[in-house]
């Protein structure tokens, strides 16, 4: 009996190796292969590189919403305390963005 379970096990182990193997193979096409030629892939980077890069808009006029729900926050809790963590939590996030990614 243990050794008819063993086989089994087995003969499913090998099923699934069999399995990753044959979709490993199907996909590997479907890959960018880093030749230059993905038009949609340099596309989209100098998208978002338009929209969030270093000069974009989008940073101002996300800082100042921050700096307005920073304030609104602080004057609803009358606590100033609020207005800091609010603009240290939006603001900590912006510039890793801006520095690590965009290196700009």
């Amino acid at each position: 009996m243990k050794i008819v379970k063993k086989l089994v096990d087995l003969k499913c182990a090998m099923m699934r190796f069999v399995c990753m193997i044959s979709a490993m193979v199907m996909t590997a096409p479907v890959f960018a292969d880093g030749t230059g030629d993905d038009v949609v892939g340099t596309f989209m980077s100098e998208s978002l590189q338009g929209i969030f890069g270093s000069e974009a808009g989008f940073w101002k006029i996300f800082i100042l919403a921050d700096i307005g729900l920073s304030t609104i926050a602080a004057m609803k809790s009358k606590n100033p305390l609020v207005f800091t963590g609010v603009f240290i939590t939006a603001l900590v996030p912006v510039f890793l963005i801006k520095h690590y990614v965009f290196k700009g």
